[in-house]
């Protein structure tokens, strides 16, 4: 009898990865996001009745909804709380009720650290956030962690600047760069040399596979994981990455403040604790992403938009 998977933002970037990767290991899935095609999936996971009934159901929960952008976060601050620690809390109490105990993934970011006081980052700095969003996901992290009185096995994954597919949301950085560079168009830099972490999205769903492997197994007090390439990139360099693959050219303006200004991660402890490390080259990727905007063309390129964000309003 295959088990069960409870997972939230079964509809976003990861989500939708994660989703493909469970099914072929031969899990079931029951997913949650209000992106969802299957209106048995398309709900909030505020909605404590719903989350509960099918979290009763499930071996395990991985927890990647969120309202999950920076910029939402510093936009629309209560709802960003809303989303993040008030649903969190129905998730997680609903994981604490199920007479199943199911282990649980909870899915963090890189923005919890802030601008690190030094580089590469590593997951004993401790957290100093710095906007709405990045405090959001440390409360859920501390509520997550807490589950373990109660029994239940917990790990924290912090991801970093995560890309790969043309369905992702136009304006952030890499798919933002890959698209225009494909249409021969403008890349807009925002602090052309601060420095960050990113991360492919095939690297961040073998990490996922790897973190359930360990909760299977019975491992529940690993420490917050860092899921990062450990390659330090500045924006300008990224963005030149994208113009050898195609065309246009690249405008400099002033960085917004709420982002930290830079970033860089340390992949070892993920290595130590599950056996993983990241095996994708920036460059292919962000080469590969070009060649797939431009083979679909802009006028069809589908990706995410906002319209869910503003329905919640």
């Amino acid at each position: 009898m295959s088990s069960t998977i409870f997972l939230t933002g079964a509809s976003g970037l990861i989500g939708q990865a994660v989703r493909d990767m469970l099914q072929t290991r031969g899990f079931s899935v029951i997913g949650c996001d209000l992106r969802a095609a299957h209106e048995a999936e398309k709900y909030d996971f505020r909605d404590a009745r719903n989350v509960q009934k099918n979290i009763n159901q499930c071996d395990g929960v991985i927890h990647l909804g969120a309202l999950s952008r920076v910029i939402w976060g510093e936009q629309y601050p209560a709802l960003c709380r809303s989303i993040n620690i008030d649903g969190a809390r129905a998730v997680l109490s609903a994981t604490v009720g199920s007479a199943r105990k199911p282990w649980l993934i909870f899915a963090s970011s890189r923005e919890v650290y802030g601008t690190p006081p030094a580089l590469p980052c590593s997951p004993d700095t401790l957290p100093n956030p710095e906007n709405t969003y990045a405090k959001s996901k440390l409360a859920g992290e501390t509520m997550a962690l807490d589950l373990r009185r109660h029994g239940n096995r917990v790990a924290v994954v912090r991801f970093s600047n995560v890309f790969g597919t043309t369905t992702d949301y136009h304006d952030r950085v890499v798919p933002a760069f890959a698209k225009a560079a494909a249409n021969n168009g403008i890349l807009k830099i925002r602090g052309a040399d601060n420095v960050f972490d990113f991360t492919t999205l095939d690297d961040v769903v073998a990490a996922v596979s790897k973190t359930m492997d360990a909760l299977i197994a019975g491992i529940g007090d690993l420490p917050p994981i860092d899921i990062v390439s450990g390659r330090a990139t500045s924006l300008r360099d990224l963005a030149e990455m994208a113009l050898a693959k195609g065309g246009g050219r690249i405008i400099i303006v002033p960085p917004q403040g709420f982002y930290p200004k830079n970033f860089q991660g340390d992949p070892r402890p993920a290595e130590k604790l599950l056996g993983w490390r990241p095996q994708q080259v920036l460059e292919e990727v962000v080469g590969r992403l070009v060649d797939d905007f431009h083979r679909i063309g802009e006028k069809n390129a589908h990706t995410k938009s906002h319209t869910w964000v503003s329905a919640l309003l």
